[in-house]
């Protein structure tokens, strides 16, 4: 199963959605269905642009895939 983790990216470096929306260039919804983990699919493009604008926003270079989702057996 897929979970995101963006929400708690975003609490870390106290960044709201809306300032990643508006870094990314990724529609509103998609950044808040991420944070709510109400996305249906994700789209490798949006994704590389996400981790691209939290690497800028957070001036962290470290920033990876992880910190938007991650994969988690099912019990």
């Amino acid at each position: 199963m897929i979970k995101f983790t963006l929400k708690d990216t975003l609490d870390d470096y106290d960044i709201t959605g809306y300032q990643l929306s508006v870094e990314s260039k990724v529609r509103n919804n998609t950044i808040y269905n991420y944070m709510n983990n109400e996305a249906k699919n994700i789209k490798i493009a949006v994704l590389g642009d996400i981790i691209k604008a939290l690497r800028k926003l957070t001036k962290d270079n470290t920033i990876d895939i992880e910190h938007v989702f991650i994969y988690e057996e099912a019990n």
